[in-house]
């Protein structure tokens, strides 16, 4: 929110991160409605343009949803960890009390990291134009899979 609030002087195509605003239907109109709000100052030198603020007048309710939804999802891929979805894909419908679904929970707790990274960035990776390092994405999980397997078999 830092940087939103220190890019407030930038037009929305001169924005470096105006395809990231564009992936999630933010536009020109958008970004000209959020900076022209007041930065909050939690402490002093310090501006932050939330998109809380935008909830003062009750036809910005898409404007805020837009932007809350960006901030999180974003958030969430920069801060990597297992998901449900990983969960799932390994476990399926296995149950733990049966030999078959205890070996799977077991492996699974092991795999979900890199299943999760796979598909997180894999799937962004796919919205991206010309993504040319998504062959390397893929070789890396495949390299932490194998490193991991390694690893528990010593």
């Amino acid at each position: 929110m830092g940087l939103l609030a220190r890019s407030r002087g930038q037009a929305f195509d001169a924005l470096p991160f105006a395809a990231v605003l564009r992936r999630y239907g933010i536009d020109a109109n958008d970004w000209d409605a959020f900076r022209a709000l007041p930065p909050h100052e939690p402490a002093p030198g310090v501006a932050l343009l939330r998109p809380v603020d935008l909830l003062d007048r009750a036809s910005d309710l898409p404007r805020y949803y837009r932007w809350q939804s960006m901030l999180s999802e974003e958030a969430k891929k920069m801060v990597p960890e297992s998901t449900l979805e990983g969960t799932i894909k390994l476990r399926d419908t296995t149950r733990p009390d049966t030999l078959a679904g205890a070996a799977i929970y077991s492996a699974a707790m092991y795999k979900n990291f890199p299943i999760s990274l796979l598909m997180v960035y894999g799937r962004l990776a796919l919205t991206l134009e010309g993504s040319r390092w998504l062959p390397s994405c893929y070789l890396s999980i495949a390299r932490i899979g194998f490193q991991q397997t390694n690893h528990c078999s010593e």
